[in-house]
């Protein structure tokens, strides 16, 4: 699925990959360290989501849940509405 992955995300950011290091991957490395290290429980890296309004507002939805909690499938769907 990579390749239709792939295409997707070039067609929906009208963009093509550059394969290199750039700044935001070297935050989200360290933010990811410091995560992994329990010295983060938040992360803010800018994030550009590229799917449909529903994908768009399930993966919203995700990151609204605190850390140190879970979410049941049943309780996620409430919370898209």
């Amino acid at each position: 699925m990579r390749k239709s992955i792939d295409a997707r995300l070039q067609k929906g950011l009208n963009a093509e990959y550059i394969e290199q290091d750039t700044l935001v991957l070297q935050q989200t490395r360290q933010q990811l360290d410091e995560y992994f290290q329990n010295k983060r429980q938040n992360f803010d890296i800018p994030l550009l989501m590229v799917g449909t309004d529903f994908q768009n507002r399930v993966w919203q939805a995700l990151i609204d849940i605190p850390y140190g909690k879970t979410c049941s499938y049943l309780q996620l769907s409430k919370n898209l509405h």
